[in-house]
């Protein structure tokens, strides 16, 4: 899973996305001081989005009204999604394999429902 590649990464002296927009000019700090380890959780973080697949997806999110700053989650059938805009950096098919590895894995009560820790 993530780990494997997080090891990976590590041993090939890849930076973190952090350290690489740090190195590129961001003014962000980098919370880890090790700029080649890879957290797991960024692995699979960067293995669920979409863009990293080629695609770019436009309103995410929503404001009820433009004097509300908070933004809410947008359902997946009320966003924008192109699909093969840029150079893909997971190939559609292992990323659709990931997708369906999760949906198997997400916790389910006894009623049917998806657990909220899920």
């Amino acid at each position: 899973g993530s780990e494997q590649i997080t090891k990976i990464l590590e041993a090939d002296k890849i930076l973190t996305p952090a350290h690489y927009h740090l190195k590129n000019g961001s003014k962000r700090v980098p919370t880890s001081v090790d700029p080649y380890h890879w957290a797991s959780t960024t692995v699979a973080k960067i293995l669920c989005s979409r863009e990293y697949c080629g695609d770019v997806v436009n309103l995410k999110t929503y404001s009820t009204s433009y004097k509300d700053k908070k933004r809410k989650k947008n359902t997946v059938e009320n966003m924008v999604i192109l699909q093969d805009v840029h150079e893909a950096i997971i190939d559609r098919s292992y990323w659709e394999y990931i997708q369906h590895k999760q949906n198997l894995h997400k916790m389910r009560r006894k009623s049917g429902k998806q657990s909220l820790f899920s």
